[in-house]
Order: structure tokens, then C-alpha cells, then sequence
């Protein structure tokens, strides 16, 4: 039985329920990166033949053709996005119904984004034999983004391409100007918990 193709989603769990900020999924046709909340289909792009592009309704922006998808060899940066960690990012149709411990996915405790008012997530993508080298771009990243210090990381390996692999890195602080009453998690939880990477 072939394993399936990797399906991620990015969570954020509460005291009541778990909402889903970002979904990453692969076929056959590329890998895709997406964000539920959005009032249009939002998703970004790197398809088999190289072609990268990010995709709001039926609107194309940052078209343009890189290396083919089986031919990667080292580390590529897929995407950066940052979302306000504010009630509008957490619609009713984020809303996460399956159990997050019993699927493929990185489960960030509300605790860990208390008094944070700005999320991170960057996607990498290398080949199986440069690991270090992507562990070291991750450091780097964040190592130079102070004000989204790393809250959480994970690897996956991909199925339709066997010799690749994708990381994620989750940074959060405090950088907006939002007002508190706007911000989805409260400050003055304590940080007692850890990210979980399924």
C-alpha cells in the first residue's frame, strides 16, 4: 500500500475549541499552501514543472518558472506569510472537527501565542540528503527575525516526491498595533505548553 500524499494542517488549540490557520497539502501536481480564513481561495504554489505563483480568487501574482520539482536539489524557501493573530483570522469556518493527535498535523497551544498579536509560518523545501543544511536555514531565519521568535518547527517527508521533504517554522510576537480587545488569545496565560509536531 503506497503511503498517502502529505496532508498538514496548522492549528491553533484552545480552551474550547481548535481552529485551523493554514493548510499544506501535495499531489502528484506540486505542493500548496493555503489559508482557510480567507474570504477569497488564497493559496500559494510550486508546481511539478517548476511554475510558482500565488493564487487569491481567480487572480494569478508572482508568476514565474523555477527548477522542476524532482530535479530540487538543496534548499528552497517556498513561502513567508504572517497573519494578525486577531478574532477576524478565526471565523466560524476554521473551525477544526478532527482530532488533531490522530492526523498529520502541528498543534500550537494557545498558551504559547498568549499576549502575541502576530503569527509567522514559513515553508521550506529540500532534497532528503540536505537536512543539516535546512536545519541551519531555519537557525538562520530566525536568528534574524527577533521580533517573530520560533514558537514551533517541524519535518515532513513527502510521498509523491519520495526524495524530498518540507519544513515548517512558526514564529509569534508582539509587533502590531492592534487593540487588545481585537486579539483572538488574551495576554496573562501562562506558557505551559509545547508544540505539538505530528
Amino acid at each position: 500500500m503506497k503511503p498517502a500524499p502529505l496532508r498538514l494542517n496548522i492549528c491553533v488549540r484552545t480552551t474550547h475549541a481548535t481552529y485551523r490557520l493554514a493548510w499544506i497539502t501535495e499531489s502528484k501536481a506540486g505542493i500548496y499552501i493555503g489559508l482557510p480564513a480567507t474570504t477569497e481561495e488564497y493559496h500559494g504554489s510550486y508546481h511539478k514543472d517548476g511554475m510558482r505563483h500565488t493564487r487569491i480568487g481567480e487572480r494569478l501574482f508572482d508568476r514565474y518558472k523555477d527548477v522542476e520539482l524532482h530535479a530540487i536539489q538543496g534548499v528552497r524557501k517556498l513561502e513567508h506569510i504572517r497573519l494578525p493573530l486577531t478574532k477576524n483570522w478565526f471565523p466560524h469556518k476554521t473551525l477544526y472537527t478532527k482530532n488533531p493527535a490522530l492526523n498529520s498535523d502541528l498543534l500550537l497551544g494557545e498558551e504559547m501565542l498568549a499576549g502575541m498579536d502576530t503569527l509567522s509560518i514559513d515553508l521550506w523545501l529540500s532534497d532528503i540528503t540536505s537536512t543539516a543544511k535546512m536545519q541551519e536555514d531555519i537557525d538562520f531565519h530566525f536568528n534574524v527575525s527577533p521580533d517573530l521568535p520560533e514558537v514551533a518547527r517541524g519535518k515532513y517527508q513527502l510521498h509523491c516526491y519520495q526524495q524530498h521533504q518540507i519544513a515548517v517554522g512558526i514564529g509569534a510576537g508582539k509587533v502590531g498595533n492592534y487593540p487588545s480587545d481585537e486579539l483572538f488569545i488574551a495576554a496573562g496565560k501562562q506558557n505551559q505548553s509545547n508544540a505539538t509536531l505530528r
